[in-house]
């Protein structure tokens, strides 16, 4: 397991997890521990439960075995598919556990999570002018359907979003904090709100009209745990499951190095009809080493430059699935109801698919996110970014453009 970092020109590198031999097969007559990040948290694990394991044998087996006695137990699933429990254990405790391979899939250990982004010139709108238009130069425009996103709802699994910032319009709010463990995902580092701006602002966003849910995962630092992601997945999903609609998306603009946990969370919640919409990594690197850019299931976003080139952190190759505009793009902020910032990485692309993906939702109604992801790579410009090094060629247009 790898420590994730936020794709805003993130600096931590990381080999990947190494995973052939199938989980389901105890080793040695225990179950598998990934313990292989930069910064693992002590006596912090992820246990992820079999798949034929049933949601309340594994809530029976976490509580049996005094699991879920404290705060720092934090049960998590997506429906059948995604059963996982992150947990203090001492040696004893972790050995009793794996030693269950009737129950337990395999154990990954909890580590941190960082970022690092940084701040260029101010006042750059050409992001969402790129992405309505085929071919430059840019016109200065952005045309965008009526609907606007209207109707979608955005998972933001991030640092939270400034829900007073005035670019939203009151269409933003908090929907859990799993970094405090309270209802509150106020944004106190700015990166969540920079991409929800993005995504929906009225000045700034793709699709202004859509509804935008901070899932905070991270803290003032721009760090956080591996677990808590998972959980901002896990919940995320839940909240999807249980909408009248059915047209949501979820927008992560983080990522590391190859996790399990993180691989599993994302599967079973595009398999819950949840649309899971990630940033490739700003490593200049294979894709396929870091999740979740290299899961399957989501659809994974490199970044461009405004002369239609790959940004020189941007990750690329043969799991990503399209590049989106990521330099130096300007949006809301922290500090005050109206502030802006001007940062670059994958995350600032990643939120681009994302309220295009909104548009698609809000105009077309409720669909599989296969589906809706093919959608979006037949509206693609395709053949005009250079230096792929292996991505496909497709750059993000933005449907129905007037």
């Amino acid at each position: 397991m790898r420590a994730l970092v936020l794709a805003a020109f993130a600096t931590l590198m990381m080999a990947a997890v190494a995973s052939a031999a199938p989980l389901a097969n105890a080793r040695n007559g225990y179950a598998p521990l990934v313990a292989d990040a930069d910064e693992l948290i002590p006596n912090q694990y992820i246990v992820v439960f079999r798949p034929d394991v049933s949601v309340a044998e594994a809530r029976f087996f976490s509580r049996s075995m005094g699991l879920e006695k404290d705060a720092s137990m934090r049960f998590m699933n997506i429906g059948r598919r995604f059963k996982a429990l992150a947990a203090y254990l001492d040696e004893e405790a972790l050995e009793q556990i794996r030693a269950r391979t009737d129950i337990v899939d395999y154990v990954e250990q909890d580590s941190i999570v960082r970022a690092d982004a940084f701040t260029t010139q101010p006042n750059a709108t050409w992001g969402i002018d790129r992405v309505d238009q085929t071919n430059l130069p840019l016109d200065s425009k952005y045309n965008y359907h009526t609907t606007a996103g209207a109707g979608v709802d955005v998972y933001v699994v991030d640092t939270g979003i400034n829900n007073g910032h005035t670019d939203f319009g009151g269409r933003s709010s908090s929907g859990y904090n799993f970094h405090s463990g309270t209802p509150n995902a106020n944004d106190d580092n700015g990166h969540g709100t920079h991409c929800a701006g993005t995504i929906g602002g009225t000045t700034w966003g793709v699709a202004k009209k859509a509804n935008l849910i901070g899932v905070k995962v991270l803290g003032a630092l721009g760090s956080g745990s591996l677990s808590n992601v998972a959980a901002g997945v896990s919940w995320s999903a839940q909240q999807h499951a249980a909408s009248a609609h059915k047209r949501s998306v979820a927008s992560m603009s983080l990522g590391g190095g190859a996790s399990l946990v993180i691989d599993d969370a994302v599967e079973a919640a595009t398999k819950q009809g949840l649309a899971v919409i990630v940033a490739s990594g700003n490593s200049n690197a294979d894709a396929c080493n870091y999740s979740p850019a290299r899961s399957p299931f989501a659809f994974t976003v490199n970044a461009s430059d405004r002369s239609d080139w790959r940004a020189s952190f941007s990750n690329y190759g043969s799991c990503t699935d399209i590049f989106a505009p990521g330099v130096s793009i300007t949006s809301a902020w922290i500090g005050s109801s109206t502030a802006t910032n001007t940062i670059s990485g994958t995350s600032m692309a990643c939120p681009h698919v994302s309220g295009a993906a909104a548009l698609i939702l809000s105009r077309e109604g409720s669909m599989a996110p296969a589906t809706l992801f093919n959608k979006i790579v037949a509206d693609a410009t395709n053949g005009v970014i250079s230096n792929v090094n292996g991505s496909p060629n497709r750059l993000l247009r933005t449907p129905y453009d007037m």
